[in-house]
């Protein structure tokens, strides 16, 4: 994405979503697709627009990762992701909720512990280390978004 399509990107969503509003709505929610799409509803924003901007002032470590055809395209990491990175394999792990979806032609997961290994870095794909994963597809697409968030105890 070039820098200035990015720099409108986020002009737009503190134009729709202000700080000082957004900031306070999102304090003490939980992560995932049912709070995004709560928070859509009332800035009557995107999906993704809104995930991103979440993904910016939540209180938890959550990243947005957008996925097509089994590979992830784009991620966006919260301020308090420090020390997580996303893999180098861009090709979906089988043990992921956005991989099950492509597989089973689902369109929603529900949240769920996955192996923090088949996203992050230094971590074992077959390990005990969860975080976790709610992953939605877009109707007749193999376009996937997915927000992971980090437990305390990783």
């Amino acid at each position: 994405m070039r820098s200035e399509e990015l720099e409108a990107n986020y002009f737009a969503a503190e134009l729709l979503m202000p700080k000082r509003f957004f900031a306070v709505d999102v304090k003490d929610t939980e992560p995932g697709w049912k709070t995004i799409q709560a928070l859509a509803d009332r800035y009557q924003t995107t999906l993704a627009a809104t995930a991103a901007q979440y993904v910016h002032y939540s209180d938890e470590p959550v990243f947005l990762i957008a996925s097509e055809a089994g590979e992830w395209k784009w991620f966006v990491a919260g301020e308090r992701t420090e020390g997580f990175y996303i893999t180098e394999t861009r090709r979906l792990h089988k043990y992921t909720c956005a991989h099950e979806l492509l597989e089973k032609g689902k369109t929603m997961s529900r949240a769920q512990n996955v192996a923090a290994g088949a996203w992050f870095r230094g971590f074992d794909p077959n390990g005990k280390e969860c975080i976790t994963e709610d992953s939605m597809r877009a109707t007749n697409s193999e376009f996937v978004m997915t927000l992971l968030w980090v437990h305390d105890a990783l």
